[in-house]
């Protein structure tokens, strides 16, 4: 199942990619992240990879991320391998696409979810709204810290 975001950002894409790779302030700023653990040492890069632990529909769960494409400040590729975490199925691709625009950044999200079964397609299609809800969450605090020197 795929979707599509989009926001934009009075700031140039460099300051945005910077920030939205600097995982490890995400449990400063990101609603319901409980605990973030770097599975990696050093600089951002093709590889890096986390283990990120937030509160999701009133349960907690971990996620594995590891970065896929590595474009700064353009790209950025994450996929999460449902199968390493809480969910224990299907995989997650967080494709970012940072554009100049205006002064500021367009930064378009385009969103892959996968390997589930049947019933779990079905399922998927129930949850998209709130996880499209959830994600605008995210880009809203996101903002936020954006807005307040982050």
């Amino acid at each position: 199942m795929k979707y599509q975001l989009t926001e934009r950002f009075a700031h140039p894409p460099e300051r945005v990619f910077r920030l939205v790779t600097d995982v490890a302030t995400h449990p400063e700023w990101m609603p319901n992240v409980k605990r973030l653990e770097m599975l990696t040492d050093g600089e951002m890069r093709v590889g890096s990879s986390w283990r990120s632990t937030r509160s999701f529909f009133g349960r907690e769960g971990t996620e594995y991320f590891e970065v896929a494409a590595y474009d700064p400040p353009q790209r950025l590729l994450l996929w999460v391998d449902g199968k390493r975490g809480t969910s224990g199925r299907g995989e997650f691709r967080f494709d970012y696409h940072f554009d100049p625009s205006n002064g500021g950044t367009l930064l378009t999200l385009d969103g892959e979810i996968d390997g589930f079964d049947k019933l779990g397609r079905m399922v998927q299609r129930v949850f998209m709204a709130a996880f499209k809800a959830a994600v605008r969450r995210d880009h809203a605090a996101f903002r936020r810290h954006l807005d307040r020197g982050g």
